[in-house]
């Protein structure tokens, strides 16, 4: 079976370009695999065999594959060095995709803008149903193209007219199994010969579960809200890959969710793993959110303001920098609380000002996310309208609120309930406490 070699990050990654978060595992999983394996195609990546051989599987992968599929997206480091070296080493079968995200003000480096890259839109953690059919169409009519043309597509060969790559040797695994293969020198061939080298496999004395397996059963653990099973996996992938922002990230929330041994050390754990990312100076806004979360945690178990201002400099830098709902609606919802702990009318006056002031920021962030084309296919739907009630409230706005309230009713927002009325019904309370102060 010829084989599709896919070079992409796996799990959530960030675009710092737009300052999101986008999960490239969808991309692989409901596009590109079932378009290879609907050719006839293996199709894998190299966190899809066991953790002990990436480096290998992913260096034969790029040389030995049939066709590599190269989603830049997000432009990590690691996708655009492994393109590289595929482009060094074949000639042919080489395509570059990439979420659309990446071509706001003309982001693509240089040395890729000569490329054709076909381009799909991605949700951040979700993908479009009808942007799934379409691009799958647009992929495999290109893939089937490319392999009937057999024109070279590596800019190296492309500019380096009459290169060749001659491997002596190459060790191959003990179950090697000949297959279809691109030649150093041309295109694909059906005639192997006995110096061919062994296709992508895996060593069975190996064993054990891939790394997409091991994330994806972390994973499941979070939503299932089996917090100590998911601290033993996350500790385990960050075995392998200790400096992975989304491991330590989920390490974290998965610490502080499980409040063992207790509310107060779980927290305090838990912002000690962040801080292998550095969130004091980070502009990371999920690590900004959960060091603000976490120290909001803190105020809320041991009354100690000290815990609520550093809270504050998290979030209100979050919200700053992404100019965002979810951290805006954190800053204001701090600011009424210190404007109850104020220690006179005008501290708490200015308080409830900063308060409401970005309120309305939040509401006008909101509502142009509400009026977006696309809106209704928006996985944080929820979300938005929780925000918008809590900003109406704050705001005084009760009209507006009791039609929000009435949308979050039709929605049925199950997943988000708890954690909305628990901060809401603390706002009530914190409102009235602040408007006694001032009387």
């Amino acid at each position: 079976m010829p084989a599709c070699f896919v070079i992409t990050g796996y799990g959530i990654k960030k675009d710092y370009i737009n300052n999101r978060d986008i999960d490239l595992d969808k991309t692989f999983k409901h596009i590109i695999k079932p378009i290879f394996e609907e050719l006839g195609y293996e199709c894998k990546r190299s966190c899809d065999y066991p953790p002990g051989m990436i480096d290998t599987i992913m260096y034969k992968g790029i040389y030995t594959a049939d066709f590599v599929i190269a989603d830049i997206s997000t432009l990590n480091p690691n996708a655009l060095y492994e393109l590289g070296v595929r482009h060094a080493l074949k000639p042919y079968t080489t395509l570059v995709i990439c979420e659309d995200g990446i071509f706001v003000n003309n982001k693509l480096p240089f040395d890729l803008s000569h490329l054709t890259a076909l381009s799909y839109h991605h949700d951040g953690k979700s993908l479009d149903i009808d942007e799934v059919d379409r691009f799958k169409k647009v992929l495999k009519d290109a893939v089937t193209g490319m392999i009937k043309a057999n024109k070279v597509d590596s800019p190296v060969f492309t500019h380096l007219q009459g290169l060749e790559i001659t491997i002596k040797s190459f060790e191959a695994y003990a179950d090697r199994e000949k297959a279809p293969m691109i030649s150093p020198g041309g295109g694909l061939t059906d005639a192997v010969s006995d110096k061919t080298i062994a296709p992508m496999s895996v060593d069975k004395n190996t064993g054990g579960p891939s790394l997409s397996d091991m994330i994806d059963r972390a994973v499941a653990d979070m939503k299932a809200k089996k917090f100590t099973e998911a601290i033993t996996s996350f500790k385990k992938l960050l075995q392998i890959k200790p400096d992975d922002a989304f491991f330590i990230q989920q390490l974290c929330l998965a610490t502080y969710k499980s409040g063992l041994p207790n509310p107060i050390d779980a927290n305090k754990e838990a912002y000690r793993i962040l801080e292998q990312l550095n969130p004091m100076s980070s502009t990371d806004t999920e690590t900004l959110g959960m060091a603000g979360a976490i120290h909001k945690n803190l105020h809320k178990l041991t009354h100690d303001k000290t815990w609520l201002e550093k809270s504050l400099r998290f979030y209100e830098r979050g919200y700053y920098i992404a100019n965002d709902y979810y951290n805006g609606i954190n800053t204001a919802f701090l600011y009424w609380k210190l404007a109850s702990l104020g220690a006179s009318k005008e501290e708490t006056l200015f308080y409830k000002m900063q308060a409401k002031q970005i309120a309305k920021h939040v509401v006008e962030i909101c509502n142009t996310l509400r009026q977006q084309a696309d809106y209704a296919k928006r996985p944080d739907k929820e979300w938005v309208t929780n925000t918008l009630a809590e900003a109406y409230y704050g705001l005084d706005d009760m009209a507006n609120f009791k039609l929000i309230m009435e949308d979050r009713r039709k929605e049925q927002n199950n997943f988000s309930e708890d954690s909305f009325m628990q901060q809401f019904e603390e706002l009530k309370t914190i409102k009235e406490k602040v408007e006694k102060i001032l009387q």
